[in-house]
């Protein structure tokens, strides 16, 4: 329904060509959504290959934050008053885009990871697992566990460099419900509370993308004022919209200050009720908050195997992290990213379909199990 939906209003757009180009952004995805969700619940251990997907998927974080730490050194170098010949040849950029082109893409990619490392690392939580073993270090560094804990203290030094504001508090809202989570185990509980405290302080003393803190705060207030430019917009045409792209398309040059175009509205809701319609806004916020709401409660309720609750913890947070960042910034992304999204939200339709009903427990405290033992 909501692809014929936006099919007319494609057909409806002033400049169709460009509409149908720009609803790509959707229609393809929901076919992918489908298949996998539908192929994860044919698997004979549908939990085993969502936890190897999320490990692997972090793990390849780690060469992405490092070179986005590369491209940041120049910026640090200068802040820190080196010696002009340890800058290195590189320009000196207070935001790094590493891969991706643009530091918000490079952030909202690195937070996802970021949740579903926060899953892996809540299915370690164990004496036996999670904390460094007496004995050589290299051991436990080149285990599975170790690679989670290098890339999860990597990904906020990457989100740190790309300086995105919504990168930051992203990372805090998702360290603060893993505080929450891991209570009952308090030195994670403390590592929780200690690295958002760090990240505090870091924002605190160098500013975020080259800006202090009291500055990226007040400019925050232009996102209100973009959010406004919408509203006519949604009257003009609200069962249909303007069609994609149109916002854009109807953007004057300097409307605000220093914007001379504007590509999107930095909200998802506000852009697909300007562009599809409020019939489309409204109908895959429902059904995306319905799969979301029905994850939450058989969390809530113990309905999800002790293997399945931090799988969907970490799933959970990388949506998390897709939501918080459609809010205040980039809507669409491109296909990598996207790609990422929906990988999450099938995760989260799945897990409570093939859950082991015969396996429940109460969701705290979680009894955690190796996530790298076999499963038979």
């Amino acid at each position: 329904l909501i692809t014929v939906l936006m099919g007319i209003s494609v057909f409806l757009a002033e400049d169709p060509v460009q509409a149908a180009l720009r609803s790509t952004n959707f229609w393809p995805f929901f076919v992918f959504f489908a298949g996998l969700s539908l192929y994860l619940t044919q698997l004979s251990d549908p939990l085993g290959y969502l936890k190897q997907l999320a490990f692997w998927l972090l793990v390849t974080s780690i060469p992405v934050n490092l070179l986005a730490l590369v491209e940041y050194w120049p910026a640090l170098a200068t802040r820190l008053g080196l010696p002009s010949w340890l800058l290195g040849s590189g320009p000196v950029r207070p935001r790094v885009d590493a891969v991706f082109g643009n530091p918000n893409v490079l952030a909202v990619y690195l937070v996802i990871l970021f949740g579903l490392g926060l899953g892996l690392w809540l299915q370690t939580l164990s004496s036996t697992s999670a904390r460094p073993k007496p004995g050589p270090q290299s051991r436990f560094l080149l285990s599975p566990v170790g690679w989670i804990y290098v890339a999860l203290a990597l990904i906020p030094l990457g989100v740190f460099c790309s300086g995105s504001r919504n990168g930051i508090v992203v990372i805090l809202v998702q360290l603060l419900i893993m505080g929450v989570l891991a209570r009952y185990h308090r030195w994670a509980m403390g590592l929780s509370l200690g690295g958002i405290t760090a990240m505090m302080a870091l924002v605190t003393t160098w500013g975020v993308g080259g800006r202090s803190l009291l500055q990226a705060t007040s400019s925050s207030v232009v996102r209100v004022e973009i959010w406004q430019l919408s509203f006519p917009l949604i009257h003009q045409n609200p069962w249909f919209g303007i069609g994609f792209g149109g916002f854009e398309a109807n953007y004057k040059p300097d409307t605000l200050v220093n914007l001379p175009f504007l590509h999107h509205v930095h909200n998802l809701w506000l852009h697909l009720a300007v562009e599809a319609g409020l019939p489309v806004m409204l109908l895959f916020t429902g059904i995306v908050g319905w799969i979301c709401h029905r994850a939450v409660r058989y969390y809530v309720l113990g309905k999800l195997s002790l293997r399945a609750q931090p799988l969907l913890v970490g799933y959970g947070l990388g949506f998390l992290a897709c939501i918080l960042f459609s809010l205040f910034d980039i809507p669409l992304f491109d296909a990598r990213i996207n790609l990422l999204g929906w990988v999450m939200l099938a995760a989260l339709q799945a897990i409570p379909d093939r859950a082991d009903q015969t396996d429940v427990t109460k969701p705290h405290p979680i009894q955690p199990t190796d996530p790298f033992t076999p499963t038979p």
